[in-house]
């Protein structure tokens, strides 16, 4: 049978008060007798119910993370940015992937509210402005529930907000592929559910803009945000028979699937067509060739979270947090940069 903290105290002499108070380090207890009851614990097997400290203290130490997706190689930086500040604390991370439909992250949230979650970060692509402003008083019974929101500004709703500004993102792409020389640049735009994939779209379009440049609406196709969605979007764009010197994809995998099959149909990226992707993962820097992108910097994306849920399930309040953004240039739009990159 499993050890309680009563066998602990009746081991030690002591009541369960003293125990807990040992424990929990809530109030003082002398080395002495703490030394007593870290010993009786040992020789026990006595471990702490999770469960029973958080009906007592109305904290779970849970965080809910809700994402649109997993199938990404943007959110394991994230994550581990979030882990190095919450797991330090304490915190367990319960992560949840929502398949980019906003009606799952309701579904969501009732479930880490019956866990009790002590906050919740939200990589929300709901546009019902309803439910985004409710989640500003959430609640469970009389607990309040901080939510934090993830790569959008809804600070306007009451959501202290930790983001990037992706029309600024989609600006620069367009703004070094014209100072490269391209004249006519496509666009493999992420899924219409996900809002930032329409600020990266209208930075673009403002990039060219502002650049003397054209859009060509037969040169803008929808992708998925993965590799596969990249591939197809570039046969789409190949098969239309309109000329393209460039093409800028809304992220790393996409740009990445493109480039595979601009190879394939035996064109030379970047001396034929050059290519731009955008968040600055992992794989960018390890594909051939590597991809030049928009940096989006993952893991402190991740540790402002952290940060954030933290401060505002002590003290509440609503905070904007907006990264900077940089372009990292590479060979794929740029021939004179070496094969393999360093970063």
């Amino acid at each position: 049978m499993k050890a309680t903290i009563f066998d602990v105290a009746q081991e030690v002499g002591v009541s369960i008060a003293t125990v807990s108070n040992a424990l929990t380090g809530k109030k003082k207890v002398s080395e002495a007798t703490r030394a007593k009851i870290d010993a009786a614990v040992q020789k026990l097997g006595y471990t702490a119910d999770p469960a029973a400290s958080s009906l007592k203290s109305c904290s779970s130490r849970i965080i809910g993370l809700i994402v649109p997706s997993i199938d990404n190689a943007f959110f394991p930086a994230v994550i581990r940015g979030l882990s190095s500040v919450l797991e330090p604390q304490g915190y367990i991370i319960n992560f949840y992937s929502t398949g980019f439909h906003a009606e799952m992250e309701e579904k969501y949230i009732h479930t880490l509210l019956n866990l009790r979650a002590d906050g919740i970060i939200l990589d929300s692509v709901s546009r019902d402005e309803r439910f985004l402003r409710s989640l500003a008083s959430l609640k469970f019974g009389k607990k309040r529930v901080p939510v934090v929101a993830l790569e959008r500004d809804l600070t306007g709703l009451g959501m202290t907000s930790i983001y990037s500004d992706n029309h600024y993102g989609g600006k620069l792409a367009a703004t070094h592929l014209a100072k490269r020389g391209a004249k006519h640049v496509a666009h493999v735009r992420g899924p219409e559910t996900a809002p930032w994939s329409q600020d990266r779209y209208e930075g673009f379009r403002a990039g060219l803009r502002e650049a003397g440049l054209s859009e060509n609406p037969a040169l803008v196709v929808d992708g998925d945000f993965t590799l596969q969605g990249g591939r197809l979007a570039a046969e789409q764009l190949l098969a239309s028979g309109v000329p393209f010197d460039a093409v800028f994809a809304a992220n790393d995998l996409m740009a990445i699937g493109v480039i595979k099959t601009l190879m394939t149909h035996g064109l030379r990226v970047p001396e034929d067509v050059s290519v731009v992707g955008f968040d600055n993962t992992y794989v960018a820097a390890l594909t051939t060739p590597p991809v030049t992108t928009v940096d989006l910097p993952q893991h402190h994306l991740g540790e402002q979270a952290g940060h954030a849920i933290m401060k505002a399930i002590a003290s509440g309040g609503v905070e904007q947090h907006c990264l900077p953004l940089s372009l990292i240039e590479r060979r794929s739009s740029n021939p004179t940069l070496p094969e393999q990159s360093e970063r």
